[in-house]
């Protein structure tokens, strides 16, 4: 859980969670490690979120693991099993994200993920569930909580990827002994007008409270 109190975020463990590629770069901003990988959408997002963090908080983010087991045959982690920095369901092509040949994520699963009932992954913020032929898992991104689209200018395959309305987005899994695992996806409503001013306030590019507002980047509109 992260509340604000004040200017500060305060993070408690009333839940378990995982290393992401932001959280790592939030860590470092301002204090680079040898042979430690950066990636951050936005730098200057990730430099106010180190400003708005106290060192404790940083570390406590950076400390946390790159994949862990909530419940009995459920792997969680934050991009694929090995890495944080790729998607498990998605590939760039065109300038979008699209869905993943099936042969592809059952690579990027590897042993780990593919002996799962229930993968679940992020990092694409793009909502979706798909099982995996045969005796395979069941893999669930939820979606993103509040951030609805992101542009990657970055590497060799630059990107964007939206979903195209403002809701922030959950998960619910059902996976009970015996029994098929489901998932429930989540679209909520929330005050994403505030959250948009919010992101003006602090001075973010005009994309961010854009996709805040709409769930679209501003150039897809003038598609």
């Amino acid at each position: 859980m992260v509340t604000k109190t004040g200017c500060k975020s305060t993070i408690t463990n009333s839940y378990r969670a995982i290393q992401t590629n932001l959280y790592r770069s939030c860590a470092l901003t301002s204090h680079p490690q040898p042979g430690v990988v950066v990636a951050c959408i936005d730098p200057s997002w990730c430099a106010f979120t180190f400003q708005e963090t106290t060192a404790d908080q940083r570390a406590s983010l950076y400390a946390l693991p790159e994949r862990l087991t909530p419940a009995p045959g459920i792997l969680a982690c934050h991009g694929t099993p090995s890495s944080d920095l790729h998607n498990l369901l998605e590939d760039p092509r065109h300038g979008v994200l699209m869905p993943s040949p099936i042969s592809a994520i059952r690579e990027r699963l590897g042993e780990d993920g593919m002996a799962a009932r229930v993968v679940l992954c992020g990092h694409s913020h793009q909502a979706s569930v798909i099982h995996m032929p045969g005796d395979g898992p069941l893999v669930v991104n939820p979606g993103s909580l509040g951030l609805p689209g992101f542009r990657v200018t970055r590497g060799d395959h630059p990107h964007r990827a939206e979903a195209r309305s403002p809701h922030a987005r959950y998960a619910i899994i059902h996976a009970a002994e015996g029994v098929k695992p489901m998932a429930e996806l989540v679209s909520l409503v929330y005050d994403w007008e505030s959250a948009a001013r919010r992101a003006e306030a602090v001075g973010a590019n005009a994309a961010w409270p854009h996709v805040l507002r709409t769930g679209y980047l501003p150039e897809s509109l003038d598609e």
